[in-house]
């Protein structure tokens, strides 16, 4: 029995070598694997650090536009407010400008037809000289009762 327990522990023997090589093959596996997850683990770590610095950066580029383009809204409302500031002056200013050009035009009118009442009145008179001079004689004296008549 001593041969066959001591092949038995020899099977044994084997059995557990092939084992123990199996699990140390195994560990060397794993450990590769858990290099390459490390190494992995490692690349993604910095690429979420890079993101991480890069949206960093976009979030303050983002807020530099943000106050960029509120300060432009603010202009653009103070332009507006300017714009119609000036339309109401302009209004205001054209308001006064027909006024004036309608009393002008009244003064002007007014003018003409003064003109025409003299025109009228120097006709007049003209035809009451050539009128007078044919039936008295001198115009000296037709001229001199016309201005005492008229004044």
């Amino acid at each position: 029995m001593a041969n066959a327990e001591r092949a038995v522990y020899k099977e044994a023997a084997v059995h557990f070598q092939r084992q123990i090589e199996n699990l140390e093959q195994r560990g060397r596996e794993t450990s590769h694997i858990l290099e390459t997850q490390t190494a992995r683990l490692l690349k993604l770590e910095d690429e979420l650090a890079a993101l991480g610095s890069e949206k960093a950066a976009l979030q303050r580029k983002c807020t530099e536009l943000e106050r960029a383009n509120d300060l432009a809204v603010q202009e653009k409302l103070e332009q507006l407010g300017v714009i119609e500031t000036l339309r109401k002056e302009l209004s205001s200013m054209e308001e006064c400008l027909n006024e004036a050009e309608k009393k002008h035009n009244n003064e002007i009118e007014a003018y003409h037809k003064l003109v025409e009442q003299k025109e009228n009145e120097r006709t007049a008179l003209i035809a009451e000289i050539c009128a007078l001079s044919r039936a008295k004689g001198p115009l000296r004296d037709s001229f001199a009762e016309i201005q005492h008549r008229h004044g």
